[in-house]
């Protein structure tokens, strides 16, 4: 059943889809914690009450397992969603380690080189007419950068990224519940995919490092197949997502890419992903009961974290709805914290450090021609369409 004028559902209207700023504003400012009788769950938005959640695993779970008799919602957790993802400390400590060192083994600049010299030919191909960026850059830069990282052969773009999405979109079904059936289909084909890259695995990459440093008395083999799952599915849709958000928060400011500062961009990155917060919604369940910004909150319910909001929350940030590539106070959440802050989250800084650095070198001025094509999603939001031009 809907809420009357839903915030969650006015971040899917095309204004704030495009600019979700006066939404997120709304929830900070008027339901920083509210019950959601819709999804059944409590909506937190304030950058505080959010890195509560998201840094205390002893109160706040991932797994639905540790708290027997979870809310309405909850009907058990389908094998298919069984990975670093949903599994919480201590259990999730050899796989993440294990994943941890197999993506930083990755971080080569042999690697740095690739990436850049893919990011050349992309732009190459593309010079002196207009084009749409994520079909024609984003797909084959991202989906070639996670290819090389697992060291698989090349997918099949369309077919690949129509999987993707179905996973993507799935992260609504609390919203949109005819959504997530299809979200665990998609789920078990890029499962029994990646099982069939460690049935044959490569000698290098993330999946030749893991078959030969994979210990199965710690790590449970499905658990691990659908973790690489997890990797392969955020190593190109969220990458894809801040990417393209990320340009076309450039291109709409003052300077474009020639206002990325040169040399080490990290902060500059750093502010890209607090600013657009790809990943914009996550979830915990209290273990017992507890309070959340002066609300009381009981074992068992939901807790949403509005990260997006969080992220522009006044209280913690100056000026948190300019895009200030110089600031350098910057903890935002855009990346998780805590035991589930994001994996790869060095790879992929250093990604997109490298794609925004080549295309500040080589095209500072390109620019929008007409309106991104936002997609209509809650939990990560990205772009379908964005019309560039390089000069």
């Amino acid at each position: 059943m809907a809420v009357v004028d839903d915030p969650l559902e006015r971040l899917l209207t095309p204004a704030a889809l495009a600019d979700p700023s006066a939404v997120y504003a709304d929830l900070r400012d008027n339901s920083p914690v509210y019950w959601h009788q819709g999804i059944d769950s409590w909506i937190v938005s304030r950058f505080d009450d959010c890195l509560l959640v998201m840094k205390d695993d002893a109160r706040f779970a991932c797994d639905e397992r540790r708290f027997e008799g979870t809310a309405s919602q909850s009907v058990g957790v389908p094998a298919e969603l069984l990975s670093l993802q949903s599994l919480d400390p201590p259990e999730s400590g050899p796989l993440r380690s294990l994943l941890g060192r197999g993506l930083r083994a990755q971080m080569t600049r042999d690697f740095e080189r690739r990436l850049a010299a893919r990011v050349e030919r992309a732009v190459d191909r593309r010079a002196g007419r207009e084009f749409d960026f994520v079909a024609e850059f984003t797909v084959p830069v991202v989906l070639g950068s996670i290819e090389e990282i697992l060291d698989v052969e090349p997918l099949e773009p369309s077919w690949f990224s129509g999987v993707a999405d179905a996973v993507t979109a799935a992260m609504d079904s609390p919203l949109r519940p005819e959504l997530h059936e299809p979200g665990i289909a998609a789920r078990g084909v890029l499962s029994e995919m990646v099982e069939g890259w460690f049935s044959r695995p490569p000698s290098g990459g993330l999946l030749g490092y893991l078959a030969k440093n994979g210990d199965s008395a710690t790590v449970d083999r499905r658990v691990l197949i659908n973790s690489v799952r997890a990797v392969l599915h955020a190593g190109y849709e969220s990458m894809s997502s801040l990417v393209n958000l990320a340009m076309a928060a450039l291109l709409e400011a003052p300077g474009g890419l020639a206002a990325l500062p040169s040399g080490r961009g990290e902060p500059a990155i750093q502010e890209l992903v607090r600013f657009t917060s790809p990943v914009r919604i996550e979830g915990r369940i209290p273990l017992a009961d507890t309070v959340i910004g002066g609300q009381r909150i009981s074992a068992g319910s939901f807790v949403t974290m509005i990260i997006g909001a969080a992220n522009r929350d006044p209280a913690r940030f100056e000026r948190p709805e300019e895009l200030d590539l110089a600031r350098t106070d910057n903890p935002h959440l855009g990346l998780g914290r805590g035991p589930h802050a994001c994996i790869g989250m060095q790879l992929a800084l250093t990604q997109a450090r490298i794609i925004f650095a080549t295309l500040a070198r080589l095209r500072p001025r390109a620019a929008l021609a007409g309106r991104p094509e936002y997609r209509g999603t809650a939990t990560i939001r990205g772009i379908d369409r964005m019309v560039v031009t390089f000069d």
